[in-house]
């Protein structure tokens, strides 16, 4: 079985296959795609071989385990054939029982780190340190002669693979094999293997008791590791990076301080955390210093409505920032400046017009200081629109008609007043300034 596991181990240089471009046709690049299409058919081989083979021992399925496992995923590697033929071996020759999680994590996963540790993680407990191994410089370490990288490109779906089968009464056996592999991907400097740490952290959750994560510490540690994604800014993937972070970041403060027992305590260190992830992560981060890309802003603003229904009416401690970022798409450009028309423009809109409605519902106590600023907006959006369409006209209306109707359910004095003056104003606004009836319907 050795010799067909070694003819599916994935060469070393995929680990920066990344950095190869389509029109790039190299020696490489033509070796490595050869060798990707000839994947599925060795894998196949190795099937056929299990399938008349004796049952295997619990080393044999962690060597299975951690080759075929690197497959399981979607990366430059693995064709959707491939992944097939690996979850198939898997399912079909591999116990995923307490022992054998811990051979793949001792045995197999470890030395592949051994090199690496971690400076903020005790490698024999999984707790966190009271000080960082090795001095103020210890974190360096972690991004220097990374051979890891090489040597195994696919760990990281191996890793998924594993924690994705533990179940929530073991993990006081695993955790001290899963926390220092897992934070070394999460704190890694390439976004790529932040994404993948994310994931698994993502998978941790689910299951993980929350008094573990307290115990030893990696709450907080886990938790700083995924603010600090919000000042990873000006990349290709930054977008990415953040539409998975933030969501993870909630889902475990949620895990830590649920809402059905905040009386009990944990009220504000909730409120705390989630403030200082869309207050200073968010809107003092992101919003100052990644203005300009369009792509960074419109996943952060989709991230709001899960953000405010988290922190409730909590969130009118933000709601000055909310409202001016929301409706800075709204506005037309200024006089002179020519009007850029895009799908990712028109998605920035339709994204604030989404999130607008949300903060509108949560914070109905608070609005009316706001509703003339936001008809205003809602007004000129449409006004602009009707003159100079954009390519996504009707999803714009009813994403106005959406903000109308909560802003008319928080400020019902509008419908008498203010929405008729506008539509006297200007008779086109009735496609988005329906009669009081209709509003009254739509926000019910």
């Amino acid at each position: 079985m050795e010799e067909l596991l070694e003819k599916i181990r994935i060469p070393p240089e995929y680990a920066h296959a990344g950095d190869i471009q389509p029109q790039d046709i190299t020696d490489l690049s033509v070796r490595l795609e050869r060798w990707r299409m000839e994947i599925p058919t060795r894998l196949r081989d190795l099937a056929s071989y299990l399938a008349v083979s004796a049952s295997l021992s619990t080393e044999e399925q962690s060597l299975l385990v951690i080759h075929a496992a690197q497959f399981v995923g979607d990366d430059p590697w693995a064709s959707t054939d491939a992944q097939s033929q690996a979850e198939h071996i898997l399912e079909n020759h591999v116990s995923p029982n307490v022992p054998l999680i811990t051979q793949v994590l001792f045995s197999q996963v470890r030395p592949v780190f051994q090199s690496h540790a971690h400076p903020k993680v005790n490698l024999s407990t999984g707790r966190v340190l009271s000080r960082v191994a090795g001095g103020p410089l210890a974190s360096q370490d972690l991004y220097t002669s990374q051979s890891w990288k090489e040597s195994h490109p696919g760990i990281s779906n191996v890793l998924l693979w594993v924690v994705a089968r533990i179940k929530s009464l073991d993990y006081d056996r695993l955790w001290h094999l899963v926390v220092p592999p897992v934070m070394i991907l999460l704190d890694d400097y390439e976004v790529a293997y932040k994404l993948r740490g994310i994931s698994i952290i993502s998978r941790v959750l689910k299951t993980v008791p929350p008094d573990l994560l307290r115990r030893t510490g990696v709450d907080e540690l886990i938790f700083s590791s995924l603010k600090g994604t919000l000042v990873f800014l000006h990349n290709p993937k930054t977008p990415e990076l953040l539409s998975t972070s933030i969501p993870t970041i909630v889902e475990l403060v949620d895990l830590l301080f649920p809402v059905a027992v905040l009386n009990k305590g944990g009220g504000k260190q909730r409120f705390d955390r989630l403030c200082s992830v869309l207050g200073e992560g968010v809107i003092g981060n992101v919003w100052i210093h990644a203005s300009r890309d369009v792509g960074t802003i419109r996943v952060t603003i989709d991230q709001v409505p899960l953000l405010v229904e988290s922190l409730g009416i909590c969130v009118v401690r933000y709601l000055k920032p909310l409202i001016l970022q929301l409706l800075d798409p709204l506005y037309p450009p200024p006089p002179g400046v020519q009007r850029t028309v895009s799908q990712e423009v028109d998605e920035l809109r339709i994204s604030s017009l989404r999130s607008l409605s949300s903060v509108i519902k949560t914070c109905r106590d608070r609005i009316s200081a706001w509703k003339k600023t936001i008809l205003n907006a809602v007004a000129r959006c449409w006004v602009w629109e009707l003159e100079k369409p954009g390519l996504n006209t009707t999803e714009i209306r009813l994403g106005l008609r959406e903000v109308i109707a909560s802003l008319s359910a928080a400020c019902p004095s509008i419908i008498e007043h203010e929405i008729p003056r506008l539509k006297a104003a200007y008779p086109a606004l009735g496609d988005i300034l329906p009669d009081a009836q209709s509003i009254q319907g739509e926000s019910m």
